[in-house]
Parts: structure tokens; sequence; C-alpha cells
């Protein structure tokens, strides 16, 4: 019987541990891993997939698994930071250098603020890349569970969203 009492005792405990993340609008450095992209879904990236076999590997043109990759995003000290993938179409037929999206810098704007009806922390903040005359506007949503959404919208690209979640 005190052998009964001790597995309870133990169970019991385990409902102190925090599920969420205490308001994480006072969390001002964290990482995200990317698990997923969603793009935005067009003839011509139906017409690449198909051809590079994305589509026989489960992707889809609207999602894009990258779980197995190693893309993150950060905040640290008021500067962001991303490694990410892009796929989509330059709006005016521009080349753009590189095909990701590579940030390093200090955003402009940035809005913080949290919404406790949905229980997120919600950033807004434009970047600019001057090398390629490219500009960003990002929302970037942590979830007080962990996961992480960013939003870019892009004046020479074609609007594209990321999934992931904090790491530890």
């Amino acid at each position: 019987m005190p052998f009964l009492g001790i597995i309870l005792w133990s169970c019991n405990s385990l409902d102190t541990i925090p599920s969420e993340i205490p308001n994480p609008v006072k969390i001002n450095n964290f990482t995200a891993h990317i698990k997923t992209v969603r793009p935005t879904a067009s003839q011509d990236l139906l017409q690449v997939m198909s051809k590079t076999n994305m589509m026989m590997q489960g992707h889809t043109a609207n999602r894009i698994d990258v779980s197995q990759d190693q893309y993150k995003l950060s905040f640290k000290d008021s500067i962001f930071e991303s490694n990410l993938p892009y796929f989509g179409e330059s709006q005016r037929g521009l080349h753009i250098g590189q095909s990701g999206i590579l940030f390093s810098g200090k955003p402009k704007d940035l809005v913080k603020r949290y919404l406790a009806d949905k229980k997120l922390t919600r950033y807004e903040f434009m970047i600019e890349d001057k090398e390629n005359n490219e500009n960003w506007n990002a929302k970037l949503e942590v979830v007080n569970n962990g996961a992480v959404r960013l939003y870019l919208f892009s004046n020479l690209r074609d609007p594209i969203g990321y999934e992931g979640r904090l790491k530890q």
C-alpha cells in the first residue's frame, strides 16, 4: 500500500510542470527551428515540384517539410537573424543573388505585443536587404505552447510563411 501512495504522489507532481511558456512577451532572446515552409502556390511552382520529384516525397505546393534541415530564425538582443529557404517566384523577373532568405540585423519599426486571447506574442517589423534592393514586412508569432509562425511579404517575391518550434 505505501508503494501505491508513492506512485500517486509522483503522478500528481507531474501536473505542476507548466505546459506553456509564461507570458512570452517578456522573452527577448529565442531561437526557433523551422519545420515547414508555406509558399504561395502557383502553376510554376507546381511544375518545378513535379519535375524535381518533390511531390513524390510528400510535399505539396503550399506545404513543404524541411524538418530534417537546419533552418532557423532567432531574436537576440534586438537583432533578427534567419537562414530560411525560399520556394516561389520573383514578382518582377529580377535576378536575386541568393535562393534563400538570409537576414542579420536590427529590424525597423518593431512592434511587439502580447495577445492574451490567442496566447501568443506578435512581432511586426521591416527588414531591408540593401544588397538586393529588397524590403520585407514580417509578422512573427510565438505561441505560448512553443509554436512559431513567420509570415514574410517582399517587394520583389511572392509572400511565404514558415512554421517551427522554439529550441530548448
